[in-house]
């Protein structure tokens, strides 16, 4: 009784399956105390940022996405897309600009991407990802003022 037929006692079996398990519930219990971050998306006008992403990278942090042309804009789509990363305390600690890839066709989305390789996952609290008409470099116009 309480042995199997190759001599394994049962209690042996039964007593590696509960430390399997509690190795993976205190390997999930490390993952959940850091939550992802948030990401808050901000499209105007031309431009609707359809998904935002923050993944660890093998090298820092990766922010991805899709966007696509506005549902009643039927002209080109200029400008590029604002990355901002904060802290816990709500301070900015990263910030790039960045242009989709790909047309931004009738129906169809472009991807975006950028990459942070000095930032560690852990340090960011929240993502904003905002659309700016202006391309890089642009310069606003006298009679736009």
């Amino acid at each position: 009784m309480g042995t199997r037929s190759n001599g394994v006692p049962l209690t042996v079996l039964v007593g590696g399956l509960v430390i399997l398990i509690g190795l993976g519930v205190s390997a999930l219990a490390a993952q959940a105390q850091t939550p992802a971050p948030s990401v808050g998306l901000y499209s105007q006008g031309r431009l609707k940022i359809l998904t935002g992403t923050v993944r660890p990278d093998k090298d820092g942090v990766r922010v991805f996405g899709l966007v696509r042309r506005a549902a009643l804009w039927r002209g080109g789509v200029d400008g590029r897309l604002d990355i901002d990363l904060y802290d816990l305390s709500g301070r900015r600690v990263e910030h790039t600009s960045v242009k989709w890839n790909g047309r931004l066709g009738s129906g169809h989305a472009a991807r975006y991407e950028a990459a942070f390789p000095t930032l560690k996952i852990d340090r960011v609290a929240r993502v904003d990802v905002t659309y700016s008409p202006v391309a890089d470099g642009a310069q606003v116009s006298e009679a736009a003022r």
